[in-house]
């Protein structure tokens, strides 16, 4: 006789799924810590809570180092105790949102520690790469660490606007230029196959070969297309008369409720036929 199986409560079950949510909620908090410098530290609410609150009341730009807080708390607590905490300290989430993003971006940069919301909102246009150039001493779009320092964040977004539509007029030159390459390019082939500069006839031709060529491989991809949806098909007829125990009536039936729709596809082949043979013996009209 076999040994009866254990069943497990209902209770158990659910206490160890609490277990293993709690372990893997441990975990992540811990990669948290890491990140942001508080390895070692055992998470209190209330100290992360208050912690943050005093930073935020210290001065406005230790909005990165509350950013921190907010994200560990964020890690081990559910959302609507997170958010009732946001409303005690006294500020929204789109706020404490913006402080998160700072901590996250911008927390492991010593060099920008000092710097306020305004300020660091001004880098927030600047794309990883780029960031990474300015934080190692390089000017990046007219900014550099020295300028983000002296100047106030309205004079920094005037000097970013200003490298930037440089840089958009830069890429219209550019494109100009690379234009006129390109055609000069076009001039000096046409002299080294046909011997001097085609004439404006000769270019007309020229374009209109170019997108005859063009509509020539549309057109045949068009009717590749087709041959292959007709193999297909094909191969779905032979499925059908391959199953076991289909009889003809059933195949007759089956065949016949759209057979209609196949009518029209012979006419369709006879004008395509029709027109191409047009081109073969020379009847297009002369234009």
């Amino acid at each position: 006789m076999g040994r009866n199986k254990i069943a497990i409560a209902p209770e158990a079950q659910t206490q160890d799924l609490i277990a293993q949510d709690q372990q893997k909620q441990a975990l992540k908090a811990q990669e948290t810590y890491k990140v942001f410098g508080f390895d070692g530290m055992e998470y209190d609410h209330f100290i992360y809570k208050e912690t943050v609150r005093k930073l935020l009341e210290i001065s406005a730009w230790s909005g990165t180092e509350a950013g921190k807080g907010l994200i560990v708390i964020k890690e081990n607590e559910n959302h609507g105790v997170f958010m009732k905490d946001i409303a005690d300290i006294g500020f929204s989430y789109r706020t404490a949102a913006r402080y998160m993003h700072n901590a996250r971006r911008y927390g492991k940069c010593a060099n920008l520690a000092h710097l306020n919301d305004s300020k660091l909102s001004v880098l927030d246009e600047l794309t990883d790469p780029e960031l990474e150039k300015f934080l190692a001493g390089d000017e990046v779009k007219g900014l550099t660490l020295d300028v983000f320092d002296e100047m106030p964040a309205t004079e920094l977004r005037k000097r970013l606007r200003a490298a930037e539509e440089k840089l958009k007029n830069q890429k219209i030159h550019y494109k100009d230029e690379i234009g006129k390459l390109k055609d000069e390019i076009e001039r000096l082939k046409e002299i080294t196959d046909y011997g001097s500069e085609l004439t404006s006839k000769e270019k007309k031709a020229k374009a209109v070969n170019a997108t005859l060529e063009e509509l020539r491989k549309e057109l045949f991809a068009y009717i590749n297309t087709t041959r292959e949806n007709f193999k297909l098909a094909l191969n779905t007829i032979a499925k059908a008369k391959q199953l076991e125990d289909v009889t003809f009536p059933q195949l007759e039936h089956w065949a016949r409720s759209e057979y209609e729709e196949l009518a029209g596809f012979n006419e369709l082949f006879e004008e395509l036929d029709e027109e191409l043979n047009i081109f073969s013996v020379g009847k297009v009209n002369a234009k």
